[in-house]
Parts: structure tokens; C-alpha cells; sequence
């Protein structure tokens, strides 16, 4: 029973971004995006929503941009392609170096991914570097501190992951982030272990 309503609860949220979306409603045709992410649902071949994310992401919409990559990377979107999920990864990176909420989620999935083919650990090292060295607010973020390890990790660098990390603990500590303790600290000690982080993202 609790599988049949869940189905149905799927397919009214399916129905209803679905008519969204033919309203040409960019918040819905991103929220339809992520929902398919996440429910690890395909859409079908001609599904409109394809075409508007792509629309969206040729006009330099770097949240259609990461759906539309999320998408392909999970083999969700027509003609699926890991290859074209990470040319728009780095291309959202690239319209907005410098938005941190951006580079962190790009370089965290081509870090981590579970997807094969999907990691890209020296392109994510290098857009962290670049962020934390020029954002003293990124610096004092500790789920960007933990990526920025995370990628100094995945390049074989772990004594960098493991002061990285200890700096991510202190600023969560100070800050009273009792939301991400645990995990930070479960990720240091895989760095001291020297293990990397995998998990499935997106």
C-alpha cells in the first residue's frame, strides 16, 4: 500500500511540473529538473523539459546549467552523455568563478562522485583554489573548507586535507554549526587514513 501512494504521489508531482513547465515557469522547470535527480526517474525522450533547461542554460542560467549536468551524469536525460555533463559543470564554474555556492557544488560532485568517469579532481582542485584564495567569506564557510580538503585529498595531498579539515572543524566550532560537526569530523579521519571521499553525488 505504501508503495502504491507513493507512486501516485510521484506521478501528481510528475503532473504537475509537467504542466508547469509547459507554462514556460523557470522556477518550476528547475524544480521538475531536480525532482527527476532525485526520484532517479528518466523522463522520456521528447519531455519538454529538456529543452526548456537547455534554453535556460544557453542564457547563462548556471542553476540549469548543474541540472541539466546532474541529469546526464545520472544517465536521466535523452542521449545521456558523461561527457556532456561535465562540459556544463564547467561551464557553470566558469560563467561565476566567483559565486561560491556554485564552484563549491561543481567541484564537490566532480570530487566525490560515485558516477564512473565523472571525476575531475584536478579541474576541481584548481576552481577551489582559486575561490578560497580570493574569498575570506568562503574561507569562513566550513562545508567550502571541507570541499577545498576534500579535493587536496582526491589529488593525493593529504597532510593539506588534514590541516584544511582541522580549519573547517574550528570555524564550525566557533560558529556553533552543530549541523555538519559530525561529518566533518568523519571526513577527517578518512584523510587520516588516507582515503577519499566517494559518496553518490549528484
Amino acid at each position: 500500500l505504501y508503495i502504491g501512494e507513493e507512486a501516485k504521489d510521484q506521478d501528481r508531482a510528475r503532473d504537475y511540473f509537467q504542466r508547469a513547465v509547459a507554462l514556460n515557469h523557470p522556477t518550476a522547470i528547475l524544480s521538475y529538473g531536480r525532482f527527476l535527480v532525485a526520484e532517479r526517474q528518466a523522463a522520456a525522450p521528447d519531455e519538454p523539459v529538456f529543452e526548456a533547461l537547455e534554453e535556460m542554460a544557453r542564457a547563462d542560467d548556471t542553476d540549469a546549467m548543474i541540472v541539466l549536468a546532474n541529469l546526464h551524469a545520472r544517465k536521466l536525460a535523452p542521449k545521456a552523455s558523461r561527457r556532456t555533463a561535465i562540459r556544463w559543470y564547467k561551464r557553470a564554474a566558469k560563467a561565476k568563478p566567483d559565486d561560491a555556492d556554485v564552484v563549491n557544488e561543481v567541484a564537490w560532485t566532480l570530487t566525490v562522485s560515485d558516477v564512473p568517469g565523472l571525476q575531475q579532481t584536478r579541474y576541481a582542485k584548481r576552481i577551489m583554489d582559486k575561490l578560497m584564495e580570493r574569498s575570506p567569506a568562503a574561507m569562513e564557510r566550513p562545508e567550502y573548507l571541507d570541499t577545498w580538503a576534500a579535493t587536496h585529498a582526491a589529488n593525493g595531498d593529504f597532510a593539506a586535507a588534514i590541516e584544511l579539515q582541522n580549519k573547517a572543524i574550528t570555524v564550525a566550532e566557533q560558529a556553533g554549526r552543530e549541523d555538519v560537526l559530525n561529518i566533518l569530523r568523519e571526513h577527517l579521519q578518512k584523510f587520516q587514513a588516507e582515503s577519499v571521499i566517494v559518496e553518490a553525488a549528484p
